[in-house]
């Protein structure tokens, strides 16, 4: 039987806060993307045929601007329902990032199950399909402006 025991704590560690602050600032590139792509002077039609100002939409969610909002200002189609794969990646990421971010939960820490922790979903993440994820949220909605 392997010896499971962890032998270089500092090394999981080290790990761990990369990891951690690289989820944070990756969704951060999206949030910051989202906003800054609302124009001054928008209004964004809702359906059911209200408007909601730019400082209104910019208090919304991440989901609404990335999805409804930019597809309305830019004349692009949405991207969750043009690009469904690339949009599960930008749920996975602002999943992980909430749950760093606010702690949410027992799956936080818990070991009731061990793979639904923060510490093993970050360890099972591809950091450069999420990081690629935003790039191609990006030239969904500007064109392709090549590599972040």
């Amino acid at each position: 039987m392997a010896d499971s025991r962890v032998t270089n704590l500092q090394l999981y560690s080290d790990f761990f806060e990369e990891a951690m602050a690289g989820i944070v600032l990756t969704h951060s590139a999206l949030d910051g993307f989202a906003s800054e792509q609302v124009p001054e002077t928008f209004r964004y039609e809702t359906d059911n045929g209200g408007h909601l100002s730019r400082e209104e939409v910019l208090r919304r969610g991440i989901e609404l601007r990335l999805t409804r909002v930019l597809a309305q200002a830019s004349g692009s189609p949405n991207v969750r329902t043009s690009n469904p794969d690339l949009w599960l990646r930008v749920e996975e990421l602002k999943g992980v990032r909430d749950r760093i971010a606010h702690g949410l939960g027992p799956q936080f820490i818990s070991s009731e199950d061990p793979m639904e922790n923060v510490f093993a979903r970050l360890a099972a993440r591809d950091f450069g399909a999420l990081l690629e994820s935003v790039e191609e949220v990006i030239d969904h909605y500007l064109g392709p402006v090549g590599p972040l």
